[in-house]
């Protein structure tokens, strides 16, 4: 959808049913444009489509969310991929406005045995169990709504963490009166305690609805969560694993990064250095620190350095890429998302190994072979596929498309440098298979029985349909399947729309990104 300038904030409705609710919960009609978002087309929204990809909404193209009674139909995997959505469509001074039930609250009938009595019941008089609370509106099931059933639960706490290992800034929440709901806002940039409780009373000063309640209680402070309250106390293993992508994507050096590339501009243009940016490079050179930031969050990051014309006349800039730089290219959220879905994979004991063609220098098998020999899983295999020179001169749907060695050499990584990398991390087990050759000739007879993950990154058409058509029936129900390069590459997009659509596969595809997507095989 394209979201047209009317002058008005905009208000993403999520989960709308057939109601607005501008004008209600403190979104003005004169400063607010609601913009409607719901599966079920029969309310007629604006934008059909699930909280977990809404790729119809732009990125940063909305003010404010609002989400009502959502969260708790989603499968508990599924909720970070909708933080992240929400996150991405919001603007940078965006917050979410949300309300779900309170499990603490129903838990205390359930203990009094009132598990079918009512709680409470709505404006229309319709008695709500604790049943219906716990799994669902019954009523609405019964009448062909089988969406409306209920997959997970929270309580204000585990909202709040949920709510700030996503990502926002700052999170104010507070119990409902006796009605069984939890509310709160959560904002994307870190707010002081002050404006955040503005912020919530704006919208939440009244606390719960309209619905007539079996009996209220004295309302609970609104409680506002410090980062650190919420931040997981990490294992050991995760721990281990958190430094292990931020040395891969060479984060650990970001203020190193910013001091080379200063370093490099200054002297391209004969500019006096200012001693403070080598000190101290994210507050004296606070844009090039977030340019350099944002490129390594993201990946495919390209960094400008200096270098002279043919002739040695002049000096330019131009662009390498952050391969130079660090192992990996795929930024922090793609080495994230493998991390997330190994942990499904654990998890729910999906059974199979793991594969990505398209290793470049190693850094996503690394940290999957990190992640098995972390949790003892040394019965599943890390398959590494690459040429190791490059990618093939592109022909047919690839015409014209030069990857190749003698265009790109950064992106040729020989077998042995890979090695190496893995050897260097302590990670050259007897389990990581290298599968040297071209994805023609080497994935056919690749000794692949089973796999749980599937991760491609070849860039281009007939990389992407030769791992597909030699690899995608080897991967086992429940397991995913990543596009790298889903959303960057037209030709790629095209390989796995077709393969999708002449296989008739139908599992919603989830963006990661801007520039890749996976999907879980069912």
């Amino acid at each position: 959808m394209s979201i047209q300038d009317s002058g008005k904030k905009k208000l993403l409705h999520i989960g709308c049913g057939p109601q607005h609710i501008l004008g209600k919960h403190g979104f003005d009609p004169e400063e607010w444009e609601e913009i409607r978002l719901d599966v079920e087309a029969s309310v007629q929204p604006d934008i059909i489509g699930t909280m977990t990809d809404m790729k119809d909404v732009a990125t940063g193209s909305v003010n404010a969310i609002f989400s009502s009674h959502n969260l708790e139909h989603l499968v508990p995997h599924e909720l970070p991929v909708a933080m992240s959505e929400f996150l991405r469509v919001l603007e940078d001074d965006g917050y979410l406005v949300v309300t779900l039930p309170d499990l603490q609250q129903v838990a205390r009938l359930v203990a009094q045995d009132k598990l079918d009595e009512p709680a409470y019941h709505t404006g229309a008089g319709l008695p709500i169990c604790p049943m219906d609370i716990l799994y669902g509106w019954r009523l609405a099931m019964a009448n062909g709504q089988p969406y409306m059933a209920h997959r997970m639960g929270f309580t204000a706490r585990t909202l709040q963490k949920a709510l700030m290992q996503a990502g926002f800034g700052s999170v104010a929440i507070k119990r409902g009166n006796g009605d069984f709901a939890l509310y709160a806002v959560a904002s994307k940039p870190k707010l002081t305690s002050e404006a955040l409780l503005e912020l919530f009373n704006r919208h939440w000063s009244g606390g719960g609805g309209t619905n007539t309640l079996a009996g209220r209680k004295e309302e609970p402070a609104v409680n506002i969560a410090e980062p650190s309250e919420c931040s997981p106390k990490r294992s050991l293993e995760k721990l281990y694993l958190y430094t292990l992508k931020k040395s891969l994507l060479g984060d650990f050096y970001l203020e190193d990064d910013v001091r080379f590339l200063y370093l490099a501009m200054q002297g391209m243009t004969n500019q006096k250095i200012n001693w403070n940016v080598l000190v101290d490079p994210k507050r004296f050179a606070p844009q090039l620190y977030e340019h350099v930031r944002k490129n390594k969050e993201f990946g495919n990051a390209w960094y400008l350095i200096p270098s002279r014309n043919q002739d040695g006349s002049t000096r330019q800039l131009n662009f390498r890429n952050q391969t130079d730089f660090a192992y990996s290219m795929i930024g922090q959220k793609r080495m994230d998302n493998i991390e997330s879905c190994l942990d499904i994979i654990r998890a729910e004991n999906i059974p199979g190994d793991l594969i990505e063609t398209g290793v470049c220098r190693g850094g996503a098998v690394i940290f999957m072979e990190g992640y098995l020999k972390t949790y003892g899983m040394t019965d599943r295999k890390v398959f590494a596929a690459d040429s190791f020179e490059g990618l093939p001169l592109g022909k047919n749907e690839d015409e014209g498309i030069d990857f190749s060695k003698n265009k790109y050499p950064v992106l040729a990584i020989s077998l042995e440098r890979v090695k190496e990398t893995f050897a260097r991390y302590g990670l050259l087990e007897e389990n990581v298979v290298f599968l040297k050759g071209w994805f023609k000739d080497s994935l056919p007879v690749a000794p692949v029985e089973k796999l749980a993950l599937l991760r491609m990154d070849g860039d281009l058409y007939e990389s992407t349909m030769d791992a597909l058509t030699n690899l995608y029936d080897k991967v086992v129900p429940g397991g995913v399947v990543i596009i790298d390069d889903y959303l960057t590459f037209e030709v790629c997009k095209k390989a796995v729309d077709e393969f999708r659509e002449d296989r008739g596969i139908n599992d919603p595809i989830i963006q990661i990104d801007p520039m890749s997507a996976y999907w879980r095989k069912s």
